[in-house]
């Protein structure tokens, strides 16, 4: 077994250890700040204003609903397809990709086919494209690079311990190989070994060091986003909530978020979120049809209680306005102003609880609602990025 070998089986072994690794992991490019599982335009939307921000691979959630159509749980599925169909693990592929877009699913989990006509009579589906994700990835991996040297084993630990196993006979340099190659190998045992201590000295603090350094330029590269957020949904998003309210809608439009993160990494930060588009409803139960102007602006304040969590507290408004008849403004869901809030605990890296109220101010196209949604996500695995 070469130096080279022994030290990169060590490197290997420790970067299974996210305190501890030698190389820049696929961890390292998580985006700051993720996108979610959320299920927009139904009453479990836990966003208040749905963002063009993707997941990087992908997640779930499930939502505990209250609104006038009574109780309700409504799942949603999440994935990256560039990440999961891409062949590519180079550390620039990846950040970008993870940026990128992604597809959600969402239906009800309960009383799927309430009316009994042997089909689902609700479910979405959201398509969110980040155009200046591609950037923001490749902006990032730049900074990464930059930072790697902090992590990078150096070259002359490889070559001290190969010149020392080339002076050794055989035996003794398959022994000495065989103790430097065990991590947790004590000092003594090493030098009785090898004749002197010759450990490589992989300087594992830097690691650390290394992160910190990435998590202000990761909020920095994932601080804005401009996009594309388009949905479709199929069958009543009230649940039952309005009476002829089963419909083919199309909700298009752009998405546009900004956060104020500053240069210290886990400072607080304010965000501003907006989005503009155009609703085409199809009722298949009036045989009327409604284009109506969609919009939302919000407001974000964001907390980290590590480098993988934050708490957020957010609040906003959404508005639809169209060429709609009074009496079925419920059914096709167009006509009405409507407050949101929501605030957003983490309880793992992975997953946390997000609490979502919306108010109705002007109209009574939707409803009052309160929901408690349980949501998780995929992180990027901690193997080192491919060069």
């Amino acid at each position: 077994m070469s130096a080279g070998t022994v030290v990169g089986e060590l490197g290997a072994r420790m970067i299974r250890d996210p305190s501890a690794a030698p190389a820049v992991s696929l961890r390292d490019l998580q985006p700051a700040l993720d996108g979610s599982a959320s299920a927009p335009g139904s009453l479990a939307q836990s966003e208040v204003v749905p963002a063009a921000r993707p997941m990087a691979i992908g997640g779930g959630s499930i939502s505990a609903v209250g609104s006038e159509a009574g109780s309700d749980a409504i799942t949603a599925l999440t994935f990256n397809p560039a990440i999961f169909y891409g062949s590519d693990r180079s550390g620039e592929s990846v950040a970008r990709n993870s940026r990128l877009a992604d597809v959600t699913i969402y239906f009800p989990m309960d009383e799927l086919d309430r009316d009994a006509d042997g089909g689902i009579d609700y479910f979405g589906v959201q398509l969110r494209v980040n155009v200046t994700g591609l950037g923001a990835g490749s902006a990032l991996w730049s900074a990464a690079e930059g930072l790697r040297d902090l992590t990078v084993i150096e070259t002359r630990e490889t070559e001290r311990l190969e010149l020392a196993l080339r002076g050794m006979p055989a035996d003794r340099s398959a022994a000495c190989v065989e103790q430097v190659g065990q991590a947790a190998a004590p000092s003594e045992a090493v030098v009785a070994a090898c004749g002197a201590d010759l450990r490589p000295d992989l300087d594992l603090p830097t690691y650390e060091e290394f992160r910190q350094s990435l998590v202000p330029l990761k909020e920095q590269a994932d601080s804005r986003y401009f996009g594309l957020d388009v949905r479709m949904d199929f069958g009543d998003p009230t649940l039952g909530g309005v009476a002829n309210a089963s419909a083919v809608s199309i909700n298009a439009g752009l998405a546009l978020g900004k956060q104020f993160v500053g240069a210290e990494p886990l400072a607080p930060s304010a965000g501003v979120r907006l989005r503009g588009g155009v609703r085409y409803t199809d009722s298949q139960d009036l045989g009327e049809t409604a284009l109506s102007a969609d919009a939302g602006l919000g407001f974000v304040l964001r907390r980290p209680v590590d480098y993988d969590k934050a708490v957020t507290l957010s609040s906003g408004f959404e508005l639809r306005f169209g060429d709609v008849d009074e009496a079925l403004e419920g059914a096709l869901q167009s006509d009405y102003v409507a407050f949101r809030a929501g605030l957003s605990v983490p309880i793992t890296a992975q997953a946390g609880i997000t609490v979502s109220f919306a108010q109705p101010l002007v109209g009574d196209a939707v409803s009052q609602t309160l929901s408690v949604t349980g949501d998780w996500r995929l992180l990027l695995p901690l193997i080192p990025v491919e060069e």
